[in-house]
């Protein structure tokens, strides 16, 4: 089953609170078994980054703020 996405938005923030960089996307369409889970990687381009001597290789989330879950 094919499903559309809208509006994400990624923040990735230091532990002061800074923005390093930000990342949207308006529509983003995946395929999805029904009663599946789907993991979706994004990479954010250099360009986009505000903090440029941040290094992002190897970024942990440790919270999730954001789940989306389709229920049919």
């Amino acid at each position: 089953m094919a499903i559309k996405i809208k509006k994400i938005n990624i923040q990735v923030k230091t532990l002061d609170g800074k923005t390093i960089c930000s990342y949207t996307v308006k529509n983003k369409k995946i395929t999805l078994k029904s009663g599946g889970k789907k993991y979706v990687k994004y990479t954010i381009a250099k360009k986009n980054v505000k903090i440029k001597k941040a290094d992002l290789r190897n970024i942990a989330a440790p919270k999730v703020s954001g789940m989306i879950m389709y229920k049919k």
